[in-house]
């Protein structure tokens, strides 16, 4: 069946804006949200048809404004048919029995055979599920297909609502598609980072709620068999043009803009990048690859997309740790911005290397802790910096020890490893490299070859061999 459709799937957010404004939105939508004009929208219909990529028309909220949406349609199905075609919903419209027949009746004169609804604790805190069932009883009149998008997390509250959601399921029949998590980016960034889901214990619940049926009732709603041509490429097109490989959008996955450069062109550069190498590699699986590339103390495997430093200029909808550059002369004037998670990236040179910096970077840490701020360290502090608090940063901050474990070892540029800015040189192509080990082996050699500085010479800390390969030492 995958003949009769597209090789992939991709997102034309035509707008982000949005009533619902769940805390975990990828995309960081509010009511005040913009709308993609329609020349942008027929750029996206054309390349992303030329580049065999399906559509599905998302937001924010596509139903937000009928008018809008219907136009949206026009011009996709101009380029596609209407069963390549999806719509995905929160299903705000679905308490009130006239704009659930409007909506429905637009899809069923387009022959749009499908749409996917957001259903999970994040949703449910504005559109009460007796919305949803509502658009599925009246859904069944038009012969539309509702499929349930669920997105769990590790909370009691995920799991009460699961029964409810599960006795729905079970009571209309849906279809449900449960193999959503909780993200870490967007509007998410400001949540605790304990939500990252236990899958198998998600598995056992849902199976339980489903009195052990649930395969029945699983169906994914994106209708391409996509992971047999690329791991998790799904390009998502923001309103303005800006581009991005993932569907989550991480940082590292920003391929340009659509209005100014063509689909394969962005996926031709891209590919030279770590995460588009992954991610466009025939039958690769991410969550295989990228941990085998991250120090064993990362626990999550979207790390290196959301903290690749060289992306700081990225465009205002970026999405990912704002990075913040410490260096001994701006650590007190360094302000940032409100509500984001910081990647903190320690930058000294010889000349810094005392304990009067290790108090100024104290300080900062401590007024981010006062301010409620989610941090991480990108690089490590040397601990001639931090001297009795050293141990103590360790523990409590699970900052980096040494170079094997720092965030900026490495990036891949033209699919070639090049190493972070004080050694700056160029290694194999990454399709050569089985893991992190073999990266670092391979800098540790260039790295020693170069040489120590002078004050790092009479340390104490580097003659007892206490000072592990950090940059500062070079």
């Amino acid at each position: 069946m995958d003949k009769e459709y597209k090789k992939y799937d991709g997102d034309l957010l035509l707008t982000t804006a949005c009533p619902v404004e769940c805390d975990y939105c990828v995309y960081s939508c509010s009511p005040e949200g913009e709308w993609m004009p329609e020349d942008t929208i027929r750029r996206v219909a054309f390349e992303y048809t030329e580049n065999e990529v399906g559509i599905r028309i998302s937001g924010g909220e596509p139903f937000l404004d009928l008018e809008k949406l219907e136009r949206c349609i026009k011009i996709v199905l101009e380029y596609q048919k209407p069963h390549e075609v999806l719509i995905i919903s929160s299903g705000f419209f679905g308490s009130d029995e006239q704009k659930t027949q409007d909506a429905l009746e637009m899809l069923t004169e387009y022959k749009l055979d499908t749409l996917v609804l957001s259903v999970d604790r994040f949703h449910l805190g504005q559109v009460p599920l007796s919305s949803i069932e509502n658009i599925v009883v009246a859904a069944k009149k038009f012969s539309v297909k509702i499929i349930i998008r669920l997105t769990t997390d590790e909370t009691d509250q995920s799991y009460k609502l699961m029964d409810e959601i599960a006795y729905l399921v079970m009571k209309r029949r849906i279809k449900i598609e449960p193999h959503h998590q909780y993200g870490a980016y967007g509007k998410a960034e400001i949540l605790e980072p304990c939500l990252r889901e236990n899958k198998d214990k998600r598995e056992d619940y849902m199976r339980n709620a489903f009195n052990g049926k649930l395969n029945k009732y699983k169906e994914q709603s994106p209708k391409r068999s996509q992971r047999d041509f690329a791991s998790s490429f799904y390009p998502t097109t923001f309103p303005n043009g800006n581009t991005y490989a993932d569907s989550q959008c991480t940082k590292g996955s920003f391929m340009g803009n659509l209005m100014k450069k063509h689909l394969k062109e962005m996926i031709v550069d891209f590919k030279k990048t770590l995460p588009g190498y992954i991610l466009l590699s025939d039958k690769s699986d991410c969550s295989k690859r990228m941990p085998v590339l991250l120090p064993e103390s990362y626990t999550d495997r979207c790390d290196y997309c959301r903290n690749n430093p060289r992306t700081e200029d990225m465009p205002k909808e970026a999405i990912g740790r704002q990075l913040l550059v410490l260096k001994a002369e701006n650590i007190d004037k360094k302000k940032c911005e409100k509500d984001r998670e910081l990647l903190l990236s320690v930058q000294l040179d010889e000349s810094d290397l005392n304990t009067f910096n290790g108090r100024k970077i104290i300080s900062f840490v401590d007024k981010l802790v006062k301010k409620n701020k989610r941090f991480v360290f990108s690089r490590p502090i040397p601990r001639c910096v931090l001297g009795r608090k050293y141990a103590e940063f360790i523990d409590k901050y699970n900052m980096p020890r040494d170079c094997y474990e720092c965030r900026e070892l490495f990036f891949v540029i033209n699919q070639e490893i090049v190493s972070c800015k004080p050694l700056s040189k160029k290694g194999p192509k990454i399709q050569y490299m089985e893991d992190r080990n073999q990266i670092w082996e391979f800098f540790k050699i260039l790295r020693e070859e170069k040489g120590v500085c002078n004050t790092c010479k009479k340390c104490i800390y580097y003659i007892r061999k206490k000072c592990d390969g950090l940059c500062f030492i070079l």
